[in-house]
């Protein structure tokens, strides 16, 4: 505690007076700190002599149902309920966009910190990252990038450290080039970082170049369209990582809106997504929603996991809704089919299910400060089934301030699960915008119950979380646009 109120010590000030010195070359951003409050149940392994076990082979039960594996003349063995803890993360967010002065320059950044979590909570030990942080020049048609950037477009979300070259001398038509040094998805830090070492035996021994390419055609509301590119190569050229293509399009056709996106894997020459939606509206404040989709799971080239030929699935999705300004009303009701390509997996006297089914519904209604807000989902497939809903009612305490009291309730079951785990609970939540500043929580209990698992003992858990943002500086008039086609 002492090492973390001298690190505060040092950082507090410089994020109060850091953005203070700059204000006079045009800043702004937010600064948020949230701490959170999280029961788990740990798992505690235990055993018996196989001998004691009546009934023969590897996967046997005990007088009062538990399911364990044994070894013959060795033990048999399974995993119940542990202790019970409670760990507090706590996040530290700065963002902040800034112009120098200089026409067409500009920065962006964002800088995540954990001081302060519980050592038991993930990544809890990389207590700063830098997210994002690069520097963009635009000059005309023109328009260059250097740092730590992060995209997002037909590939997903990608993070590397590098610089990209952007050019819209064509009016709706933009080209751009990227590349340097790639990062984990979802890491922020190298392929060969501990990070990854620390969790896979066989993680790369080496970082990776990336670069790709992105075309867009962007016609205002009627049309736009988007083809990437993207490469990343071991840095000693030995092995891929990834290489894959992806485009997306939307089209205003009538009063019915088209949306398509597409990836295809180069090096296993696969479809990993192939979506088409359509969205349109028709009669009295009624719209309607329809979607097909093709998706077979991807994996880096790196992992094992590729090997085992994922299992694709297609799967058909439709939604009604219907909306009353007037009343303050709006209900949605949906649903969807997935069925699964074979699995190749040899194992004949295993039944495993092939297909799966989603029904979901909703509704809200205002009504001057108090509005409600409810839903139901059900979901069963492949590996596990889910059903559950929950409900909201609140009121809006002038034009500042929200108060809301939730409850849920999920039960989840299924064949990869052995017997069914309920989880019910409510609590309280507000906000509260004061000028610069705004101030949210909540805190709720939930009980967790076990249907057939004996060695599973019910217990309650507690959440709850407090943040605070302080929005501070302003932009100049006009202001260098920083949106660029990697969508940065």
């Amino acid at each position: 505690m002492i090492v973390y109120c001298r690190k505060l010590a040092l950082i507090i000030p410089v994020l109060l007076f850091a953005p203070t010195v700059l204000l006079a070359q045009g800043v702004r951003g937010e600064l948020r700190v949230r701490g959170d409050a999280v029961g788990f149940q740990g798992l505690q392994r235990d055993s018996i002599p196989e001998s004691q076990v009546s009934g023969s082979g590897a996967q046997r039960q005990l007088e009062d149902g538990t399911v364990v594996t044994c070894v013959t003349g060795d033990f048999c063995r399974w995993f119940g309920s542990g202790e019970t803890d409670t760990v507090y993360p706590i996040y530290q967010d700065l963002r902040l966009v800034g112009w120098t002065g200089i026409e067409g320059l500009a920065f962006h950044a964002q800088v995540r910190g954990r001081l302060g979590s519980d050592d038991a909570w993930p990544r809890s030990e990389q207590e700063v990252e830098a997210i994002t942080a690069y520097i963009g020049y635009r000059k005309g048609d023109w328009w260059v990038q250097g740092g730590r950037m992060l995209r997002s477009g037909s590939l997903g979300y990608k993070n590397f450290d590098g610089g990209s070259l952007a050019w819209s001398g064509l009016g709706p038509l933009r080209l751009e080039a990227y590349g340097g040094w790639s990062l984990g998805i979802g890491l922020v830090a190298p392929r060969n970082g501990e990070l990854l070492t620390m969790a896979d035996e066989y993680a790369p021994n080496k970082r990776a170049y990336i670069y790709g390419f992105d075309g867009a055609l962007d016609f205002g509301t009627n049309f736009s369209a988007n083809v990437q590119y993207q490469r990343e190569i071991r840095t000693d050229n030995t092995g891929l990582y990834t290489e894959r293509i992806g485009g997306s399009l939307r089209a205003l056709v009538g009063n019915s809106t088209l949306d398509g996106a597409v990836t295809y894997d180069l090096a296993f020459k696969e479809i990993n997504l192939a979506r088409i939606q359509m969205s349109t509206p028709f009669g009295s404040g009624f719209g309607l929603v329809l979607e097909g989709r093709h998706y077979r799971p991807f994996f880096e080239y790196w992992t094992i996991w590729g090997a085992f030929s994922p299992v694709a699935y297609t799967e058909g999705r439709g939604m009604l809704t219907w909306t009353s300004p007037k009343d303050g009303l709006s209900f949605e009701v949906g649903g969807g089919y997935r069925d699964y390509d074979e699995t190749n997996a040899g194992l004949d006297y295993v039944s495993i299910k092939e297909d799966g089914w989603r029904l979901y519904g909703g509704g809200h209604w205002v009504n001057g400060p108090w509005f409600v807000d409810g839903g139901y989902r059900s979901e069963t497939g492949f590996g596990a089934s889910r059903y559950g809903g929950d409900l909201t009612v609140g009121r809006l305490i002038g034009g500042n301030a929200r108060i809301a009291l939730f409850g849920s309730s999920t039960k989840t079951f299924g064949e990869f699960r052995i017997g069914e785990q309920l989880g019910s609970g409510g609590g309280i939540d507000g906000s509260w915008n004061l000028s610069t500043f705004t101030l949210s929580g909540s805190a709720g209990l939930y009980r967790i119950t076990y249907d057939n698992r004996p060695q599973s003992e019910a217990w309650t858990q507690p959440r709850a979380h407090l943040s605070i943002a302080w929005r501070f500086g302003s932009s100049p008039t006009p202001r260098p646009s920083m949106r660029g086609i990697g969508g940065y």
